[in-house]
């Protein structure tokens, strides 16, 4: 079965990215699905940090990670405080990175 990605739906092309690396282990094709999220929407933290633990976890390319992980935490400092993440919607994303550095994101996001 073929699964068919709308590269213009960033949210897609992110949680596809997510699916290649715990799923596939499809590395190669995860980047580029991540790079398509974050070129795409660049001021999405959630992309960028998503991204960031990939290069730092898989790649092990830490000054790429660090470089991704700084864009975040500006982008972070630079919004309102009423744009900042529900509580609700941080815990989640601080479970998926922690998911990330398990090495076991998908039996963190079937729960």
């Amino acid at each position: 079965m073929a699964v068919e990605v709308d590269e213009s739906n960033h949210d897609a092309c992110n949680n596809y990215a997510i699916f290649l690396v715990t799923v596939k282990r499809d590395y190669e094709r995860a980047e580029q699905y991540f790079m398509k999220a974050v070129e795409g929407a660049p001021q999405n933290i959630t992309y960028i940090k998503n991204y960031a633990s990939f290069l730092l976890h898989i790649r092990r390319n830490v000054r790429d990670a660090d470089k991704y992980a700084d864009r975040a935490k500006a982008l972070s400092n630079s919004r309102d405080t009423c744009e900042s993440p529900s509580p609700k919607l941080r815990h989640n994303l601080n479970e998926i990175m922690q998911a990330f550095t398990d090495g076991n994101i998908l039996s963190n996001l079937m729960d």
